[in-house]
């Protein structure tokens, strides 16, 4: 049970990172340990749990979702603004005038 609860916390700090390999990983490993847990578990109990880890994942899922869609668009953006810098002309580079005699 408790590497389960710590597994769990490793997946919602990884979404919070927005960490797409680390919260993949977590999830796998998350899963993994659920489905280890099953077996020694009551049939209410185990449904109650499945439930519980279908919640986190689609919690996860969404979240994941919604932060690629945010870097989606900030790259599209940031995308527009170099276009934007990259037609502007640049002034030509400074020709100093004066002469310093020794």
């Amino acid at each position: 049970m408790q590497t389960l609860d710590r597994e769990e916390e490793a997946l919602r700090r990884a979404v919070g990172r927005n960490d797409f390999t680390g919260a993949a990983l977590s999830a796998r490993r998350y899963t993994n340990l659920v489905e280890s847990g099953l077996r020694d578990l009551a049939p209410a109990d185990a449904e109650a749990r499945v439930r519980q880890a279908r919640s986190l994942l689609e919690w996860a899922r969404r979240n994941l979702r919604a932060a690629r869609t945010r870097i989606s668009q900030k790259l599209v953006q940031l995308q527009g603004i170099s276009r934007y810098h990259a037609a502007i002309p640049m002034p030509p580079a400074p020709i100093h005038t004066w002469k310093i005699d020794a």
